[in-house]
């Protein structure tokens, strides 16, 4: 699976590298500090998977993944949040992502929650807060 990441935080994204890296079934193509260069990269190396956090400059998270959703219908969308209040919540479902993850994940349960999105499955994680509740807020669209 070829996964794509963006956020601001240098240390987040080499903490990310190192994870990703370590999964065999992960191919890393690339990364972004900012939202604009992460929607040209993505255009560009076509990954499956995008990793956003919801805390990046440039676009905000939710006018970034509204911009993916429209050119990468396929692509899957995991947004990496320290939020979790409900509007919050609705306006990123409502732009498209598939999932939205809490920071304080673990390694190995962040890698169960981008495999499941990744394949369409289900879990339940405590960590995930997932798109199914919200599927009326996607529909709005």
């Amino acid at each position: 699976m070829k996964i794509f990441l963006a956020t601001r935080d240098p240390l987040f994204r080499m903490g990310m590298r190192l994870v990703l890296s370590q999964a065999q079934d992960v191919d890393f193509i690339g990364e972004a500090s900012e939202s604009l260069t992460a929607i040209e990269e993505i255009d560009t190396l076509e990954p499956e998977v995008a990793l956003l956090d919801d805390d990046m400059s440039g676009l905000t998270a939710i006018e970034t993944i509204r911009i993916l959703r429209q050119q990468s219908p396929a692509l899957k969308i995991i947004l990496f949040s320290n939020f979790g209040y409900h509007d919050h919540l609705n306006r990123i479902f409502a732009a498209g992502a598939d999932g939205c993850v809490i920071k304080n994940v673990a390694n190995g349960e962040l890698m169960n929650i981008i495999r499941s999105i990744y394949e369409g499955r289900s879990i339940e994680s405590p960590f995930l807060i997932g798109s199914a509740s919200y599927s009326e807020a996607k529909m709005q669209i």
